[in-house]
C-alpha cells in the first residue's frame, strides 16, 4: 500500500467535513465562463465556506446587457458547482481579467486568494 499525492495538498479544500480539488471545482467554471477562476475556502464562524473567484470578460454593448449576462453567468457556475461537486457556492465573486494572483509559472495563488476576499481587496464587477 503505497500512497501518491497528486498536486499540491495545501490546497485542498474541506468544505462541510469533506475533501473537495479545487482544480475540479475551477475546471467545471471554466466550462461555462472561459476564463481563469479560483475555487477557495474561506472559515467563517463553524466550517470553511466555497467562494468562487472568476475573471470575467465584460461582454455587452450596454450596462443592462452586461448585468444581466453577469446575473446568468452566476447562475449558471452556481447551479454547475452544485450538481456536479453537491457544494453550495457561499459566495460568487465576479473580477477583471488579470485579477486573479497567480505564480510565476500560472499556477493560482489560492492562499493570497483567501487573504484578498477577506480583507474585500478584490474589486468586484457585480457589486
Amino acid at each position: 500500500g503505497e500512497l501518491f499525492i497528486m498536486g499540491r495538498i495545501k490546497d485542498l479544500l474541506i468544505v462541510d467535513g469533506r475533501n473537495h480539488y479545487p482544480d475540479d471545482i475551477e475546471a467545471t467554471i471554466q466550462e461555462i465562463t472561459g476564463g481563469r477562476a479560483a475555487a477557495i475556502a474561506v472559515p467563517d464562524d463553524i466550517t470553511e465556506q466555497l467562494v468562487a473567484i472568476i475573471e470575467f470578460k465584460r461582454r455587452g454593448s450596454t450596462a443592462e446587457e452586461v448585468k444581466l449576462k453577469l446575473r446568468s453567468v452566476k447562475r449558471e457556475v452556481t447551479s454547475a458547482i452544485s450538481k456536479s461537486h453537491s457544494l453550495r457556492v457561499a459566495d460568487l465573486v465576479l473580477v477583471s481579467p488579470g485579477s486573479i494572483p497567480i505564480t510565476n509559472s500560472g499556477k493560482i495563488r489560492r492562499a493570497q486568494c483567501v487573504q484578498l476576499y477577506r480583507r474585500r481587496e478584490f474589486t468586484r464587477l457585480d457589486a
